[in-house]
């Protein structure tokens, strides 16, 4: 039988493993819907397509279940990865070649001028992006990556590259700037155990660190995982900018290896320990934003002139409309879009915006 009859029910026969007398005890009932699916678009139309049939057959036709009129609660249909194809010709039939055997050169816009095979330079065609196959043999080798960068970072670029439902076009440039990210992450912690502390605390960065926090914490809910990636690179450039390593930087640091352990499971267990937070750092509990800390003295307001934007104003939380309209109007870039004409009216949209009607 084609392998899709036995996975479009084996979902089911985990609630029930050992059971050996029939298909399903009363313990799939309990169990079932699957919380998650994920798979890529072949699942989607092929695989999930029979798995809802044997549903209905297991529900409705055989009462093998009862109540669980869907299998999977939901989807996650996750994007193909894309990387470059080469093959030779010379025998008349395609002989498809590895990138990581090809030498390419490229002009100065970054189009492939030639292309030649590694081991003996025997010309290559280049057949263009597309999906990575065993077919075309243009499949990236994980280990190497791993031995060179490491497992943390082969994860890091895959989790930022690219939202987890689309496309991923593969750039081994771009694992170099995981890497490296990484390193600072590591530079830092390093440079901080060493450092003099006092217990000071930054509040403008602590607001930064904890509304990047926030962000993404929405965002691992909605499997936006590229942007909790780039959440922890905000977080760490927030931390960079400390003048001084003070009780911001620990509770910074501290935020950051628990965002980034899922991701970097490695390296931030072994700095978790280093800093002394803790013995193991999937033990810990996951960092919350802290409401306080997200409160600000200040606030951000858009200018607009006619309704259209024209520049930005910080003014002091508790500041009236007087206030406010007389910051807005004495912004330089408002000001050129004013240019002595008479302002009709003034709308203040409380912590939103201010609109100058001229």
């Amino acid at each position: 039988m084609d392998t899709f009859v036995d996975s479009s029910w084996y979902f089911a026969r985990f609630a029930c493993a050992e059971q050996d007398k029939s298909m399903l005890d009363e313990r799939a009932n309990y169990w079932m819907a699957v919380d998650q699916y994920i798979g890529g678009i072949e699942h989607a139309i092929l695989h999930l397509l029979y798995s809802r049939f044997f549903q209905r057959v297991m529900v409705e036709e055989t009462g093998l279940m009862q109540g669980v009129e869907e299998p999977f609660a939901n989807l996650l249909t996750q994007g193909m990865v894309l990387a470059e194809s080469y093959y030779t010709d010379a025998s008349g039939r395609r002989e498809w070649v590895n990138p990581a055997d090809v030498e390419v050169q490229r002009d100065s816009k970054g189009e492939i001028v030639s292309a030649k095979r590694a081991s003996d330079g025997t010309p290559v065609v280049f057949d263009g992006i597309g999906t990575m196959s065993k077919s075309k043999n243009n499949g990236v080798d994980p280990q190497a990556l791993i031995d060179r960068y490491g497992a943390d970072t082969a994860r890091f670029y895959t989790m930022f590259a690219s939202p987890p439902t689309n496309t991923l076009e593969w750039s081994d440039e771009s694992v170099e700037g995981s890497y490296r990210f990484l390193r600072k992450v590591w530079d830092l912690s390093v440079r901080y155990s060493r450092a003099k502390r006092s217990r000071d605390v930054d509040r403008k960065i602590r607001f930064q660190i904890h509304a990047e926090l926030k962000k993404a914490n929405d965002d691992i809910e909605r499997q936006k995982f590229n942007t909790v990636a780039s959440a922890c690179m905000k977080i760490l450039n927030s931390l960079e900018d400390l003048a001084d390593w003070d009780a911001t930087t620990e509770e910074g640091l501290s935020i950051l290896l628990r965002l980034l352990s899922p991701i970097a499971p490695h390296l931030t267990h072994h700095l978790w320990r280093e800093l002394e937070f803790g013995e193991d750092i999937m033990h810990a509990p996951w960092p919350d934003p802290d409401p306080a800390a997200l409160e600000q003295d200040e606030i951000e307001l858009v200018v607009q002139v006619n309704g259209k934007l024209r520049g930005s104003i910080r003014v002091p939380k508790a500041a009236d409309r007087g206030a406010i309209e007389q910051l807005a109007l004495s912004n330089p870039n408002v000001q050129k879009f004013v240019a002595g004409q008479n302002v009709k009216k003034v709308v203040v949209v409380p912590g939103r915006l201010v609109n100058l009607v001229v």
